[in-house]
């Protein structure tokens, strides 16, 4: 649960981060971006978990926020 939680948290600072840092109009909204974050930063959760990769849980955690808003921006777009 914890472990979850920790990845949550850090996929919802990466997705602000990424609306903060990328200029622009965007159309998707911030609970939107929020919620993709999160979920891709769950996603990587459970991918790291599966992998036994636990030392790096939170930089691939990130990295899978960044995948799922990217995936969407490409895709939705």
């Amino acid at each position: 649960m914890r472990r979850r939680l920790g990845a949550a948290t850090c996929g919802l600072a990466t997705g602000l981060a990424a609306r903060l840092v990328l200029p622009g109009h965007s159309t998707m909204g911030l609970p939107l971006t929020a919620a993709l974050s999160v979920l891709g930063a769950l996603t990587a959760g459970v991918i790291t978990d599966y992998l036994h990769f636990e030392q790096a849980r939170y930089l691939i955690a990130a990295l899978g926020a960044l995948a799922m808003l990217l995936a969407y921006a490409l895709f939705v777009n």
